[in-house]
């Protein structure tokens, strides 16, 4: 069994989370590798002070500004957002595990779309009764 300090512990945590040193982070593959290595981010859209993934960021990388997301999310795609129990920014490389549940939506939505078509087809019949 190990046995380390709460001060250890604490350490540990704060520098797992770049948090020890803050701002060491300085380039997008940084940023990007410390997204990997935590699992995702909170993307909150909602903008009181500023977004939760641009405040976490910016406690923890230098120069940071809301481009520097926006360029990794949208222009280089080194990143994604998506829905993982909240809406949240994962890298890239995860798609795949999320394969399953994109194939779960599809489904449901194909049996959805199939239903809506069968409703559509007699609407249509129906207004062009009445056309004529």
């Amino acid at each position: 069994m190990i046995s380390i300090t709460q001060k250890e512990a604490r350490e540990y945590l704060l520098k797992y989370q770049n948090l020890y040193n803050p701002r060491q982070i300085s380039s997008d593959e940084d940023i990007v590798s410390f997204i990997r290595k935590i699992g995702c981010i909170q993307y909150d859209p909602l903008n009181k002070i500023a977004r939760n993934a641009d405040l976490v960021l910016q406690s923890r990388c230098k120069n940071y500004s809301e481009q520097t997301l926006y360029r990794l999310l949208y222009d280089k795609r080194k990143l994604l957002d998506g829905w993982d129990k909240n809406m949240s920014i994962w890298s890239v490389t995860y798609w795949p595990y999320f394969n399953r549940k994109r194939l779960s939506h599809i489904n449901r939505y194909q049996k959805r779309f199939n239903e809506y078509k069968k409703i559509e087809t007699e609407i249509i019949k129906k207004i062009k009764k009445r056309m004529c």
